[in-house]
């Protein structure tokens, strides 16, 4: 089940990377069609976990809890997109994602460059869980991968 589930959450990145204004194979993380294919494959239950290095940590439940700190977070952005550069089957039901995040700031106009890695937990073909990371080595460790 696990290689179905890496094949699921590229599928999904890749549909959702057809919104937009970044480069090919990147989500739009702005976008409201881009944001709509990542929500329709949430588990109504899902449970989003920020990173516990933001000041923002915490866990989201359900998808209008997402919903809304989503919208919150990007509020202040005026460029927020994810590329995906891997996908490491974690066997079982998880799956790591490894990103490449642009972002730029709406006032500042400062841009930031991260790569980032998101563990989605798959049940019944819906994400119900994620585990996001700024760090890609900590997401790496969480996933009990180890360089």
């Amino acid at each position: 089940m696990s290689r179905e589930n890496v094949e699921l959450v590229r599928r999904v990145l890749e549909e959702a990377s057809r919104g937009g204004s970044p480069p090919a194979g990147a989500v739009d993380a702005l976008d409201a069609d881009s944001l709509t294919v990542i929500f329709e494959n949430l588990d109504p239950e899902v449970e989003f976990h920020e990173d516990p290095h933001f000041p923002e940590a915490g866990v989201y439940r359900g998808i209008e809890a997402v919903r809304e700190y989503w919208g919150r977070f990007t509020g202040s952005f005026d460029e927020f997109a994810f590329e995906p550069e891997d996908f490491v089957d974690l066997e079982g039901d998880r799956v790591l994602v490894l990103f490449r995040l642009k972002a730029r700031g709406k006032d500042s106009g400062a841009t930031a460059e991260t790569r980032p890695g998101w563990i989605y937990t798959i049940r019944n073909g819906l994400t119900v869980r994620i585990d996001a990371f700024l760090d890609r080595e900590e997401a790496r460790k969480a996933a009990g991968l180890s360089e």
